[in-house]
């Protein structure tokens, strides 16, 4: 049985560890071409498709979390299961909170971007330059996703219009009319970003003491359903 409209997210385990490197990869990609000239961007690129969440199952006895497309799979017995709950229904309820080692990640991205954007001027690179500091604008709201309660979701908005301006304006002091573009992909992706945390809920399950997370459109229902296949196992 696959619950609708559910997915992991690389919180633990191989797919936590292909996420960290994909995504610390990508962003020192320049330097490594240096040093041996392969794609390595794009071998990046291909580890984080695998390290994202496709679906989730419940089969036999097992809750199976899917990742990459049916390539990676966690199995996790359903009596092991230690507690089940909505992570917004929880008086703490952030990823952050829960899931330090996956928030993290892109807190750590964040600042080495940071330092290349400020410190290395991305290697002498414009294009690179901007995309330091596209990237830096994106991780930080999806961090702040991660970081703020459901109860509190409000001040995302206001930070998507903050971002918004500031990705428009100093861009195009810096670089004219060329910037104007990548803003408004921005915008759309910060759009996105925001809108999916607000029509999603993040189910959380401990099993033997670790945790994992799903993120669901139907939350309520996939609950139900892991509770469910829990008494019947």
């Amino acid at each position: 049985m696959r619950l609708s409209r559910t997915a992991p997210l690389p919180v633990r385990g191989i797919p936590l560890v292909l996420f960290a490197v994909s995504l610390s990869g990508i962003t020192v990609a320049t330097y490594l071409d240096r040093i041996i000239p392969i794609p390595w961007e794009t071998a990046f690129v291909l580890l984080l498709i695998l390290s994202q969440g496709s679906a989730v199952e419940v089969r036999g006895d097992n809750i199976v979390l899917i990742y990459g497309f049916g390539i990676l799979k966690q199995r996790l017995p359903l009596d092991s299961i230690n507690e089940l709950s909505l992570l917004s229904r929880l008086e703490y309820g952030t990823i952050l909170r829960h899931f330090k080692a996956y928030a993290l990640t892109w807190l750590a991205i964040v600042l080495w971007l940071l330092f290349d954007f400020l410190a290395l001027k991305a290697a002498g690179n414009p294009i690179r330059l901007y995309m330091d500091l596209f990237i830096i604008m994106t991780s930080l709201l999806f961090f702040l996703s991660l970081s703020v309660s459901r109860k509190h979701r409000e001040i995302l908005k206001w930070v998507v219009i903050a971002s918004s301006i500031f990705m428009f304006t100093y861009p195009y002091q810096e670089w004219g009319l060329r910037a104007l573009f990548p803003a408004f992909i921005f915008v759309l992706l910060a759009t996105l970003i925001v809108r999916a945390f607000q029509n999603s809920d993040f189910i959380l399950l401990i099993v033997r003491g670790n945790s994992y997370l799903l993120s669901s459109e139907k939350p309520e229902e996939g609950l139900k359903r892991i509770q469910e296949a829990i008494r019947h196992a």
